[in-house]
């Protein structure tokens, strides 16, 4: 899993880091960010990941330093439907 740390990457600088990160990886999906014990780290991977409709969940229950970015669930479930639709397979469970 490709991973961006925010520490030491300045605070104005942080809101391009993620963004280009994100950006850079959509076809990467799920990513990580390690935002450390920052709540404005944190409430920018939030802000960034909701203008780009992906969601974010932490690592761990217990640990608020680093969150995995990945696609909506509606978002996979349609993926999943267009690429079984492209090749004319069926989806057996």
């Amino acid at each position: 899993m490709k991973t961006l740390d925010l520490h030491g990457i300045e605070r104005w600088d942080t809101l391009f880091a993620i963004e280009k990160f994100i950006t850079d990886n959509f076809d990467n999906l799920p990513i990580q960010v390690i935002t450390g014990n920052s709540s404005y780290n944190v409430s920018k991977v939030k802000e960034i990941v909701e203008r780009y409709n992906l969601s974010c969940h932490k690592d761990r229950w217990i640990n608020w330093g680093s969150w995995i970015i990945t696609w909506q669930a509606s978002y996979t479930v349609l993926y999943y439907i267009i690429t079984i639709g492209e090749t004319n397979e069926t989806w057996q469970t």
